[in-house]
């Protein structure tokens, strides 16, 4: 993140540490870059078909506060 409050990037510091931890995630070079998991493409694909998500759709949608 380029910008964002404190609790904004404490709450999305905090998904990103959950996601690496259930190896959802890898993380290359100085810890600035992560990528996806085939783990993480199948808890996704589970996600996805168990809520019903329609991916064409703004994902913004499906973001609770």
């Amino acid at each position: 993140m380029k910008t964002g409050t404190a609790r904004e990037v404490a709450r999305w510091t905090s998904a990103l540490d959950e996601l690496f931890n259930q190896g959802y995630v890898n993380c290359e070079g100085r810890g600035e870059i992560f990528v996806v998991t085939n783990a993480g493409y199948v808890f996704a694909d589970r996600v996805k078909e168990e809520f019903k998500i329609d991916t064409t759709r703004n994902f913004e949608e499906y973001l609770l506060d």
